[in-house]
């Protein structure tokens, strides 16, 4: 999964909207309703890069912590900040190719949760795991 980058578009990973941001993922779509998304990320767009720190610099204002859950890109020349859980790929064929970011990891708390709810899904729908142990 992963969102285009249009004009200049920030990032941010779900997980941490929902841990961090006053009022959670409901909250943050209201307060910005064109965001961009995917199953793990919100992009926010914009067309110059002193609206998108103002606007990014209004997130922060309400939890988020940036420099943790962010990634910014351009639409012509890829990533702009980057960050280790964001990989930045371009998409299609021709000479108007773009850009597309999406996550790749995330936090281990965050990664454990999902794990956790994923393997008490499968557990309960009859599945059986045989995880081998670590053999070094």
């Amino acid at each position: 999964m992963s969102i285009p980058i249009k004009f200049l578009t920030a990032a941010i990973k779900k997980s941490a909207i929902r841990r961090d941001y006053r009022g959670g993922l409901a909250a943050f779509r209201k307060n910005h309703p064109n965001a961009l998304e995917d199953h793990y990320l919100v992009g926010i767009v914009s067309m110059s890069g002193g609206e998108l720190q103002e606007v990014l610099e209004r997130i922060g204002d309400h939890g988020i912590r940036l420099l943790e859950s962010c990634a910014v890109g351009d639409q012509f020349i890829g990533p702009i900040e980057r960050h280790p859980h964001f990989a930045f790929d371009v998409c299609g064929n021709g000479p108007s190719d773009g850009w597309q970011v999406r996550l790749i990891d995330d936090e281990p708390t965050v990664l454990a949760e999902d794990g956790a709810a994923l393997l008490r899904h499968f557990i309960r729908m009859g599945w059986a795991f045989d995880l081998a142990e670590d053999a070094s």
